[in-house]
């Protein structure tokens, strides 16, 4: 519940360019970070959300259908929150 009010509170910092056939690099990128997935219904779409929280910005993967959009984020309640349940690989 907090992590969903955090999310949604959070201040958008950039979007990431994403060029047609780089989709896959942003969906699985080479990372130990694991991230957290939403998935969310909307009357006619399902979308994912791929939240990887880093030490000083939120990376976001957001997918629906065949498109993939990517964003930074940044919220200090959600990356201390998250960072205090995390797990090294």
């Amino acid at each position: 519940m907090s992590f969903t009010d955090y999310f949604n509170k959070a201040s958008f910092l950039e979007r990431n360019d994403i060029f047609p056939g780089d989709e896959k690099l942003f969906l699985r990128p080479e990372t130990n970070i694991i991230p957290f997935i939403i998935n969310v219904k909307n009357s006619k779409r399902d979308m994912n959300f791929f939240v990887y929280c880093e030490d000083d910005q939120i990376f976001v993967v957001k997918q629906w259908k065949k498109k993939v959009a990517s964003y930074n984020l940044r919220s200090d309640n959600l990356q201390n929150s998250t960072t205090s349940n995390c797990i090294n690989v």
